[in-house]
């Protein structure tokens, strides 16, 4: 995703209500106590921490709901399968960290941008293969 395409969509977007559950998870993952995270998330283009968090916090809902999905799908499918699905699992995730770091370095090239550049890149992948999971009939199917 580049920059600029981030940015003005993250300028349009009407911020979505999020789960105690996703702000939580951010404070555990940042170490950011809520009450700072509440105010860094008041406004999420007043400055680049705020973009930054705001972009981590989008992440973690996708990466929740990921987990959701896949638990879910997992439940519908023989215990055999599991242990395929788990290790594909760990091996896109891995992909997905790989290119998003290589896309980050790539256009933020160091800078305070990059933070956010990442968790954008990471979000759309993980919401791409939420998608996936819940079309997948089986454990066969699932890349």
């Amino acid at each position: 995703m580049k920059v600029a395409a981030f940015l003005f969509a993250l300028a349009a977007v009407t911020v979505p209500a999020y789960s105690a559950d996703v702000i939580a998870e951010l404070s555990r993952r940042s170490h950011i106590s809520q009450p700072e995270l509440n105010e860094l998330l008041s406004d999420c283009t007043r400055h680049q921490l705020s973009m930054n968090i705001c972009a981590f916090r989008d992440f973690i809902a996708a990466d929740l709901e990921m987990q959701t999905v896949l638990s879910s799908k997992l439940s519908m499918l023989p215990k055999r399968c599991h242990s395929t699905i788990e290790k594909r699992q760990a091996r896109w995730e891995e992909a997905r960290d790989l290119r998003c770091n290589k896309e980050a370095d790539a256009e933020a090239e160091g800078g305070s941008m990059r933070p956010m550049i990442y968790s954008g890149c990471r979000t759309e992948a993980t919401m791409a293969r939420v998608a996936l999971i819940k079309k997948v009939p089986s454990c066969a199917k699932v890349p």
